[in-house]
């Protein structure tokens, strides 16, 4: 190509043929490395154990008043990887299912306890169904998750007059939203663009849930076992 022929393609806006030809290569080359970088993190995430659910030990149902309480044992929480991402100051959710049956019908219902660290001052704040805690040691959030935690169900969800059986499992994994309780996971994902944001929702997700708990029997309000 002479130059009156690339000074006629750089007025029109197109490249000399030769330039475009050129970048074909770094772009072929381009996308040979992102693709393998994406399957190498592919890789690295199934090689990875999934964080350990919390167990479900004991499981206590009753009626007070109007409301049917359900009181699970949740023990360990929060695995390892969990409490270093809490430490962190990201917030987290243990994720309570709890299922009651009768004959010929069931329904399930999930109940969000959020947990939050105040890199600050060294204070835990759980959000609990009833109330939202402060807490200075991390003991203390275990023995709450062991002993203390009631989930309170309404007699509009729980026909009173009935007997059900209820069994309760729990998972834990990063608050992403306002159904969480609070900011939407601190804008953690929010703040990370590409690659970053790709790790985060291979890495950060949380645990499934756990195993069920055995069947314990919520007896009708104002009878007997």
């Amino acid at each position: 190509m002479n130059q009156l022929e690339m000074l006629h393609e750089s007025e029109t806006g197109r490249e000399p043929p030769l330039e475009r030809t050129a970048r074909r290569p770094r772009l072929r080359a381009a996308v040979r490395i992102a693709a393998c970088a994406f399957a190498g993190v592919l890789v690295l995430a199934l090689a990875l154990p999934a964080p350990a659910a919390p167990r479900v030990g004991s499981v206590e149902a009753f009626w007070e008043d109007s409301l049917a309480v359900i009181q699970p044992e949740i023990r360990d929480p929060l695995d390892a990887s969990m409490r270093r991402t809490l430490r962190s100051g990201v917030p987290v959710v243990v994720e309570l299912e709890v299922r009651f049956v009768r004959t010929g019908y069931a329904f399930s219902e999930r109940v969000p306890v959020r947990v939050e660290y105040d890199v600050w001052t060294g204070w835990y704040h759980v959000h609990t169904p009833l109330s939202p805690l402060a807490i200075d040691e991390y003991s203390t959030v275990l023995r709450l998750f062991e002993r203390d935690l009631v989930l309170p169900f309404p007699e509009r969800d729980v026909e009173p007059d009935r007997a059900w059986f209820v069994k309760v499992r729990a998972g834990a994994r990063i608050a992403e939203t306002d159904a969480d309780g609070g900011d939407p996971a601190s804008g953690v994902e929010e703040e990370l663009t590409g690659f970053a944001r790709l790790l985060f929702r291979l890495f950060g997700a949380g645990s499934e849930m756990g195993e069920w708990s055995d069947l314990v029997k919520l007896p009708e309000r104002g009878g007997g076992e």
